[in-house]
């Protein structure tokens, strides 16, 4: 008799225990299923075509979105460092937290040599260091021209160079 009771207060103890489990579980699951379903806020994706990318990622960070991977791709037209497009579209309508995908330009595949002909030699001196372009041998040969006067240039005006 004495085991026997001794083994329905052991089950009841169990029974509670499990009860007291399952209820918790049950509990947090509903709470974090409730989250998933609201999942926070809801802002619309701006527009950041033709940004920087550091301006852009500001405007998401202030619209409570995120900046994911970003693409680069050569661009003919769009400066080095700006969004050509954009993933999810502005304008859409997401949840914050939610990353936003930009494809960035990496600038035009090739610069055009520009023409430093018949231009004084300092005056030239002073673009190429201005520019992406650096000064290579500068050769003296007699011509009619003005002393420091560029008279031809080696890559030649308007050929595509690599950037």
């Amino acid at each position: 008799m004495f085991f026997i009771l001794r083994f329905a207060a052991w089950s009841i103890q169990w029974t509670v225990a499990t009860v007291f489990f399952l209820t918790v579980m049950a509990g947090a699951g509903y709470y974090v299923f409730m989250e998933a379903l609201d999942g926070g806020q809801h802002v619309t994706v701006p527009n950041i075509l033709g940004l920087p990318i550091t301006e852009a990622s500001f405007l998401l960070a202030e619209r409570g979105l995120e900046l994911g991977k970003q693409e680069q791709v050569t661009h003919p037209t769009v400066p080095k460092y700006h969004v050509i497009a954009q993933r999810p579209d502005a304008d859409r309508v997401v949840r914050t937290g939610r990353k936003v995908y930009p494809v960035v330009s990496m600038g035009t595949p090739f610069l055009t040599a520009p023409s430093y002909v018949k231009k004084a030699l300092n005056d030239a001196r002073q673009e190429i260091t201005e520019s992406r372009f650096r000064v290579g041998t500068v050769a003296r040969i007699p011509h009619k021209s003005p002393r420091d006067t560029i008279i031809a240039q080696d890559p030649p005006p308007g050929q595509p160079i690599p950037s």
